[in-house]
């Protein structure tokens, strides 16, 4: 998957149990890229259910805007 992942230009954050969190920089050409990457994983998966058996749910948000970070240390904020 990291393969695939780089191919389109994302940055895998973490992974948080089965759901992995991939990120792109801003921009029309990283959106594309983004659902670019879900349609071959889509694609990835069909082929592993035909040739395995094996059937994997897939799921995908595009979250876009500003960011905004907060710190908590030592309980103030």
């Amino acid at each position: 998957m990291q393969e695939l992942i780089e191919r389109y230009k994302g940055h895998l954050y973490q992974i948080v149990g089965d759901e992995m969190v991939i990120c792109w920089a801003a921009g029309a050409e990283n959106f594309r890229n983004s659902v670019s990457l879900f349609e071959k994983s889509r694609e990835v998966l069909t082929r592993l259910k035909e040739d395995h058996g094996v059937s994997v749910v897939l799921k995908g948000a595009v979250h876009v805007g500003q960011v905004t970070k907060k710190f908590i240390v030592n309980g103030l904020q």
